[in-house]
């Protein structure tokens, strides 16, 4: 028969509460390391695996919410010597340290964010360098008490900037607007209905919720377009072959969406 201690140990081990945590907590790393949500850092989730794979082949990249221009120095490292990088941040701060990084001339940086219509609107700031920065009142961060600061910005549309500066075509767009990616693409009508936009990589996350947009809206918005669209993980991209609402969980996380004239062959699908 066991000593009472060894049965107060495994009355404490198989304790339903203590159980239910560590499934839990388990639960939540295979999220963040093998679902690809909840790491936002980009050599860790997937992100950079797909951009080593698909922008050496790319002429033609936008980043919309470059931030300081951490991604676009990816960008550069992964594009060909003569691909054109189109960069847009509206925060003044981060625009600042973005051109203050001395990008080579055919990195062009414009101080406006992208939506469905051009004009003004009040972006609630988080400090220089932020990358909470978004249109929308954060409910997760009002919660621990993270206050913002309110910051006029202008905004235009991808149709209207591609008009303005003659653009064809875009190879890779990548879209990280903490909450406003819908409209992105909606001011994107005229390219995106022409198929002059080849991949879409978007970010998805809590600030949906207030934003009050669901992973749907842009997917219905897309497939009519000719794409299909992918789930970033962290060592593969996988096909939602259909959508299903057990998809809307409000985890942060990257999709790609693939024009029909990509082929698979162009994609590292494992």
């Amino acid at each position: 028969m066991p000593s009472p201690w060894v049965v107060r140990a495994l009355r404490r081990t198989l304790d339903p509460l203590l159980l239910n945590r560590s499934v839990y907590r388990l639960v939540r790393f295979y999220r963040s390391v093998y679902d690809g949500e909840g790491d936002p850092e980009i050599t860790r989730n997937g992100e950079l695996r797909v951009l080593k794979s698909v922008l050496p082949k790319c002429k033609t990249i936008f980043d919309v919410g470059a931030n300081v221009g951490n991604w676009t120095a990816h960008a550069l490292s992964a594009a060909p010597q003569d691909a054109q990088i189109h960069c847009f941040e509206p925060c003044a701060g981060n625009f600042a340290q973005l051109t203050a990084r001395n990008y080579p001339s055919r990195v062009s940086a414009f101080h406006y964010g992208l939506s469905d219509t051009a004009g003004e609107l009040t972006l609630n700031t988080y400090g220089d360098g932020a990358g909470l920065n978004s249109l929308y009142r954060w409910t997760e961060l009002d919660v621990v008490g993270l206050s913002s600061v309110p910051e006029q910005i202008q905004l235009s549309t991808l149709d209207e900037h591609c008009a303005e500066h003659d653009v064809s075509r875009i190879d890779f767009m990548k879209i990280d607007v903490e909450g406003h990616e819908r409209s992105v693409l909606q001011g994107a009508s005229h390219m995106l209905g022409k198929g002059a936009i080849r991949m879409i990589q978007f970010e998805y996350g809590p600030v949906c919720i207030d934003a009050r947009v669901f992973l749907a809206d842009i997917i219905e918005l897309l497939k009519p377009c000719g794409f299909r669209v992918y789930k970033i993980r962290r060592n593969k991209l996988d096909l939602l072959a259909k959508y299903h609402t057990s998809v809307e969980t409000f985890g942060l996380s990257n999709w790609l969406a693939v024009h029909e004239s990509v082929p698979d062959s162009d994609l590292p699908i494992n």
